[in-house]
């Protein structure tokens, strides 16, 4: 129970009985721990893998039960999500918004779609998803420890600064540590072939 104690200490906007909830679902389903793990976000499963892990943050995480509302709409920001955790530009955000919107008979404005996507962006991407993925992720390495289960952790790391930056890459990372935009560091790491450069290497000789 300690260890359940400080992830509530660290994680303080998130309700501590939902802590416990989130537990005992993993408990439950302990023999397919695995699953659990959030994708790489470049992976082909990776929406799929973020609709899941929504519904399961809206379940037992979310004080509410509906901090990404219904599948629809948690399907919508986990596309968001992943595409911003890509570092794909806004410009693709935008547009992927308002082909689902049309796609599912919307009738809403460019406007409107422009500004629901960096309202979402800026509340969800940078904030709601890091801060209940944080304590998702330190719940599930918790049961994981004390089952004597093994998971793949090598990418929940990089999972935070994705979302915190909004890019998947090294070479991203360090163009933006060197002080570019996160537009300018997509732009410029286009153009760059390898895309696991440290800070030094993109500084350059």
């Amino acid at each position: 129970m300690g260890s359940y104690v400080n992830i509530s200490v660290t994680n303080p906007g998130v309700n501590p009985s939902g802590i416990l909830n989130l537990r005992d679902y993993f408990v439950q389903r302990k023999n397919r721990i695995e699953e659990l793990v959030p994708s790489d976000p470049t992976s082909p499963d990776a929406l799929d893998s973020y609709v899941k892990v929504f519904s399961r943050i809206n379940k037992t995480l979310s004080q509410s039960g509906d901090e990404f509302g219904n599948h629809k709409r948690s399907f919508m920001l986990a596309l968001l999500v992943v595409n911003w955790m890509q570092g794909q530009p806004i410009a693709k955000l935008i547009k992927d918004r308002e082909k689902y919107e049309k796609k599912r008979g919307g009738t809403k404005s460019i406007n409107t779609v422009v500004r629901n996507v960096l309202e979402d962006v800026e509340k969800y991407a940078r904030f709601i998803v890091p801060k209940y993925m944080a304590c998702y992720l330190e719940v599930l390495e918790a049961v994981a420890r004390e089952n004597q289960l093994e998971i793949d952790t090598s990418a929940l790391e990089q999972l935070q600064v994705s979302l915190e930056f909004g890019v998947s890459s090294q070479t991203h990372l360090a163009l933006i540590r060197l002080g570019l935009s996160r537009t300018s560091a997509i732009a410029v790491g286009a153009l760059i072939a390898d895309d696991s450069l440290t800070d030094e290497g993109a500084r350059g000789p």
